[in-house]
């Protein structure tokens, strides 16, 4: 309920007790059922707002003053959280945080599949909210002064918010920010501009595994790095347990990241993660789940969905480097993994080779061309593009009796789960998977039967 006018004007303070939080992260107030979305606010939160934007349908509004704090309030640890765009919930108390994602991950499921009950199960929180990223990926520029600046970009926009230090990163690739940015002025390598797409460095990329061991990315527009040698020794003093360097080539004038060559500059291609007892090389561009401390968890629960027996066999689409595939493997007759990315499949086929997993096999390929043979059982864990239609349309024909699907998109999700449900499959459970504390990103597990 919020005092005041009956009616909202832009610019006009108003004011509110924030109801909930919506897909994205904002803050939910109603004013005469009229929604209002206020960022950087708590459920239980009695507020000041300002009307930033007035449409038909609802109003955004900023925060001028917080009258009452939520119970589930805390102080955001990172000093540029208002203006950085990576994380959405650093206010929140974590576990009310992941409360209310699993809340709006049911909510989204119930309206878009039009169903009246969604079989939630309790969602899955990360065993750390803070320090648990382990990639790193960073934008390197420079201000209309010259001042190198170096972090993520500002919400909604292509201005590079200057990081020092990120509190959701692995603390090792935090140092090996810190080296980069220490050693950069001295190597006279200039920041990439995009507007006039002249310069060399664009960004830096650290990959960290559980043991401490670091792997280090330059995304440049050349792969000739003048006195690389330099920014090694830079790197390998503070951070000792450096594993390899490498340059990725982006010439480009994109927004994409990545280019499609990576050169090994010194030191291993790769890193090894374990996973409860398998153990996983992947390079250093290679897909990894960056929150490698809720993999045990989210593996057990996808073997104890899929119930794999010796008499299934498994098709994992979208596999990676085989982080599903070998566990799974131990349950089953057969397990295939089919992946786009070949770097990964090779990986993939080390890795079985390694753990000594003998009864799967990996196929390189997009998913709705290498999608054939009728599985019992299929593990789907697609971009967040979702599944290609043609994927949906073997499904429907092949009708395999369970299928878990690990979705990075809530709203993708809804949209195939509802062609699956249509084809006669039923949804049996769900749950959210907070592989991304303190941001609004919300990942969900789903199991369908038929």
């Amino acid at each position: 309920m919020i005092s005041g006018t009956d009616h909202l004007a832009l610019h006009k303070i108003y004011e509110g007790t924030v109801e909930s939080v919506a897909f994205g992260g904002e803050g939910i107030i109603r004013h005469n059922n009229f929604v209002v979305f206020v960022p950087y606010t708590v459920p239980g939160d009695r507020i000041q707002f300002r009307i930033t934007e007035l449409k038909r349908s609802f109003a955004r509004g900023k925060i001028e003053r917080i009258l009452n704090p939520s119970s589930f309030r805390v102080t955001p640890p990172c000093p540029i959280y208002f203006t950085c765009g990576g994380c959405q919930h650093q206010e929140f108390e974590y576990l009310k945080s992941v409360e209310e994602k699993s809340r709006i991950l049911e909510g989204l499921l119930r309206h878009g599949l039009k169903l009246e009950k969604i079989p939630m199960e309790p969602p899955i929180p990360s065993p750390l909210s803070y320090g648990y990223r382990h990639k790193m990926q960073v934008a390197v520029g420079e201000s209309s002064d010259g001042k190198l600046l170096i972090g993520l970009y500002e919400t909604l926009s292509h201005r590079i918010v200057d990081m020092q230090t990120c509190p959701i990163q692995h603390p090792v690739n935090n140092q090996l920010l810190d080296a980069f940015r220490k050693a950069i002025p001295s190597l006279g390598w200039r920041p990439y501009h995009e507007n006039s797409n002249i310069g060399l460095i664009r960004h830096f990329l650290g990959r960290v595994n559980q043991k401490g061991e670091a792997f280090a990315v330059i995304i440049a527009t050349q792969k000739a790095l003048p006195y690389w040698e330099s920014l090694r020794e830079a790197l390998s003093k503070t951070v000792p347990e450096l594993q390899g360097l490498a340059v990725n080539v982006n010439p480009m004038r994109t927004n994409v990241v990545l280019g499609t060559q990576t050169h090994l500059l010194w030191g291993k291609s790769f890193l090894e993660e374990s996973v409860g007892k398998f153990s996983f090389k992947f390079g250093p561009t290679s897909f990894f789940q960056v929150n490698p401390l809720l993999l045990p968890k989210v593996t057990d629960k996808i073997i104890e969905w899929l119930a794999p027996s010796k008499n299934d066999k498994v098709l994992d689409l979208y596999c990676g480097v085989g982080t599903f595939s070998l566990p799974l493997a131990e349950h089953a007759d057969e397990v295939v993994g089919i992946e786009e990315n070949s770097e990964s499949i090779e990986w993939a086929k080390e890795n079985a080779k390694a753990n000594r997993i003998k009864n799967v096999k990996f196929i390189v390929g997009r998913a709705e061309d290498r999608f054939q043979n009728a599985p019992s059982l299929v593990l789907l864990d697609p971009p967040r593009s979702g599944l290609h239609p043609a994927v949906l349309e073997k499904l429907l024909k092949l009708k395999p009796k369970r299928i878990a699907y690990l979705s990075c998109n809530p709203s993708t999700l809804t949209r195939d789960l509802g062609v699956l449900l249509k084809g006669g499959w039923k949804l049996s459970r769900a749950t959210a998977v907070d592989f991304f504390p303190q941001t609004s990103h919300i990942e969900a597990l789903a199991l369908l039967e038929t």
